[in-house]
């Protein structure tokens, strides 16, 4: 097979359709728009090709990493359908005959296959991306693996080529500091854990309400605006309350003082009483009772 024939055939077959360096949490349902579902195909021709679930796993790391998206397997279907590979590949490109094959069965709206070919001393690697909805190609690219480059390798990159630079990485993050730590932590009304979160990445672009609360302190809320490929910041501070047990304390010592007061008061009225020329004659302090009235 010649390298122009088996480049057209490629072209013809494709059906698709870097991490993050810095550690930052995901929280799912905070974008205001649902993800895309898409599901992953691959099609290998040739010999010495990496493991079908190699493909699979490189393919749904990438779209996770830099898409909004939800990864719909086939796995189940492919195992219950011997033969469904086989006609999908047979489709060479057709968004009518995967929809066809696939209406019902998957609950996705994108198709992402990887094409992957190594014959002939010629290593093609190709990827598209198609809408099952519209039966429409959204993009696609296929192109040589050069040097020591590995199939794996150039999946990233394949792939990327082939979506719309509108839904590459279209994500900011957001950096969230609070002064103390274990304070529930919630966006939009959505619980993300407790301080310290740190960053909070794959954001859409928007307006996100931040608040910490935390039994014993005040809660402290705020805004930011994340935009895409930017990283806002937020501080939130929390106020300690005045404890129950400190504010009750001061209670009882001043009880305290006003029952010695009160005490005392009766033990003055008491002497006061028998100071007076009405003195009970049964009441009498001197060592001699004969000196008493």
């Amino acid at each position: 097979m010649g390298r122009s024939t088996l480049r057209w055939l490629l072209t013809a077959t494709l059906l698709l359709g870097s991490s993050r360096g810095q550690a930052q949490t995901r929280v799912p349902g905070l974008a205001p728009v649902e993800p895309d579902r898409v599901t992953i195909l691959t099609i290998r021709v040739g010999r010495a090709l990496p493991p079908l679930v190699a493909f699979q796993e490189r393919a749904r790391q990438s779209v996770e990493a830099h898409m909004h998206a939800e990864i719909v397997s086939m796995d189940e279907l492919l195992t219950r359908k011997g033969s469904l590979q086989k006609e999908l590949a047979q489709c060479k490109g057709d968004p009518r005959c995967f929809a066809r094959l696939l209406s019902g069965t998957v609950d996705a709206r994108y198709l992402l296959v990887l094409t992957a070919s190594n014959q002939d001393d010629l290593r093609l690697l190709g990827a598209r991306l198609i809408d099952l909805k519209t039966l429409s190609v959204v993009g696609e690219a296929v192109d040589e693996l050069g040097g020591t480059q590995t199939f794996l390798d150039a999946i990233p990159a394949r792939i990327q080529a082939s979506v719309p630079k509108d839904r590459w990485d279209p994500f900011g993050q957001l950096q969230i500091d609070i002064n103390e730590p274990g304070a529930q932590v919630r966006i939009n009304e959505r619980i993300v854990g407790l301080s310290p979160v740190g960053k909070v990445g794959f954001l859409l672009p928007g307006t996100y309400q931040v608040a910490a609360s935390k039994d014993g302190w005040s809660s402290a809320t705020g805004s930011a605006n994340v935009e895409r490929n930017g990283q806002a910041a937020l501080q939130l501070n929390l106020q300690a309350l005045a404890r129950p047990e400190d504010e009750g304390s001061v209670w009882p010592w001043i009880l305290g003082i006003g029952g010695v007061l009160v005490v005392g008061a009766a033990v003055t009225a008491a002497v006061v009483v028998s100071g007076g020329e009405d003195v009970d004659p049964s009441f009498c302090s001197a060592r001699d009772p004969a000196l008493c009235p």
